[in-house]
């Protein structure tokens, strides 16, 4: 007679809630996600929104636009914590100086703060002085990648100032010996003796967060040992978090390149939270989020009605509205003449296109207040629509002169300081050559700014 497994996680024993800033984080109720933001021009994921450029002096309104538009893309796709983090960690990064950490991470962190009350901030630090600024500046939880060192430090900080902390099992090399029971002995190990430092200097049991440190210290094989220890892990009694976003082991197993390891990632984050991980730590929230809700709602919910299954947060009242329900800033049939297309008598002939624009957006600030800053100028969606579709020279495709007017909108948004869900763009050509009467062609595509 064959036996078959069924899915289970555990209940009991899970650690008392954790407050993380305004989040109260109730273990074993759901896996929280946790968006990785790099304010860094060396991220190993290409995704650093600073670039070279950004070196010395301050951090000027253009940068702050740019990371607070990603932040606001990330709480909105799901993320309950934002990790952000001002120097890389990948092998053979550039160590920066803590003045320089500083200059990078704190008006990052007053800028979120200041667009984003509501969501709780965490620092990835490994310098104990950039953290205690951090925390200074707002943030809620440190983050410390070499949590398994020697020294107290990053402990005592925590202690001393009443936050939550994530221990990440690390080594300076890859770690001796076969990726088997052996090793991962060691590393259960070795996060139950700093847990109980950290306990032994007054911090929580809930306020240590355990990470085994995905990518940190060990080899691809030692790695997929740590992600299979995540139960074990779990069973020390704290909140566990796991990492494992575009990791290199990752890209060994299955050859690819970090931008094509989301796939591979969101697997990942599933077999975390089947095995009991409470935080998920990602670049990509939404098909993250998605995977962790389904395996929430599966294996935690205590009923058909609880949140869980409906896919609603307790801790996020603002969560976005259907697309059919939400609020709309449109501008229709702009018309312009211009030589596009692919025939050789569409490169001089000019033609007329029409585009529409739209755009997601609560609009319940800028009518209640009467105020323009609060919503965005549809006379400038206008004019920068006309010049990106006038002024670039020749294209032959539509596809094309969407993209740019896209990217136009999307400047005006960024500017504008406003959150936007999405940006839809047509355009629309009533004269093109096809066998057929028509009264246009035309292409659609949405991005989310």
């Amino acid at each position: 007679m064959s036996s078959r497994q069924t899915f289970s996680i555990r209940g009991a024993g899970d650690p008392p809630p954790t407050t993380i800033g305004p989040l109260t984080a109730h273990w074993g109720s759901r896996t929280y996600v946790m968006a990785a933001i790099n304010l860094t021009p060396d991220s190993f994921s290409g995704d650093g929104l600073y670039g070279e450029a950004d070196a010395g002096g301050e951090i000027g309104e253009v940068i702050l636009a740019r990371v607070e538009v990603h932040a606001r893309a990330a709480r909105r796709d799901g993320a309950d914590i934002l990790d952000l983090g001002a120097e890389s960690t990948r092998p053979g990064h550039a160590v920066v100086t803590v003045e320089e950490e500083l200059r990078r991470l704190i008006p990052a962190i007053t800028r979120i703060r200041a667009a984003l009350p509501e969501v709780a901030l965490s620092v990835d630090t490994q310098k104990p002085e950039v953290a205690a600024a951090a925390l200074t500046a707002g943030a809620h939880l440190l983050n410390d990648i070499w949590g398994t060192r020697p020294g107290n430090e990053m402990l005592q900080l925590a202690a001393d100032r009443g936050v939550p902390i994530v221990v990440m099992h690390n080594r300076a090399a890859v770690a001796s010996g076969a990726a088997g029971a052996t090793f991962e002995d060691e590393l259960l190990a070795e996060l139950a003796a700093v847990a109980a430092r950290g306990r032994a200097l007054g911090i929580p049991q809930e306020n240590l967060i355990l990470d085994p440190g995905f990518g940190f210290g060990k080899s691809p094989a030692q790695n997929l040992v740590a992600l299979r220890a995540i139960g074990r892990l779990r069973d020390l009694g704290h909140p566990v978090l796991l990492g494992t976003s575009r990791k290199s082991t990752l890209g060994r197993v299955l050859d690819v390149p970090p931008a094509d390891r989301l796939y591979a990632t969101v697997a990942t984050s599933a077999l975390g939270a089947l095995a009991g991980a409470d935080i998920i730590r990602v670049h990509d929230v939404l098909p993250n989020r998605d995977a962790v809700r389904i395996i929430d709602a599966t294996l935690r919910a205590r009923g058909a009605d609880a949140p869980e299954v409906l896919g609603l947060d307790p801790n996020r009242p603002d969560q976005p509205p259907r697309r059919d329900r939400r609020d709309h800033i449109a501008v229709r049939n702009v018309r312009f003449d211009a030589a596009h297309g692919v025939l050789p008598h569409e490169h001089v002939e000019a033609q007329p296109f029409f585009v529409d624009v739209e755009l997601d957006v609560d609009l319940r600030p800028a009518g209640t207040h009467d105020d323009l800053t609060a919503s965005v100028n549809y006379g400038e969606i206008v004019e920068e629509a006309v010049k990106a579709v006038g002024s670039a020279g020749h294209v032959e495709l539509i596809e094309t002169l969407a993209e740019r007017i896209a990217d136009a909108v999307t400047g005006v948004v960024t500017r504008s300081g406003v959150r936007v869900d999405e940006i839809r763009v047509r355009v629309r050509k009533p004269k093109a050559p096809v066998v057929a009467p028509i009264d246009w062609a035309g292409v659609e595509i949405v991005r989310r700014p």
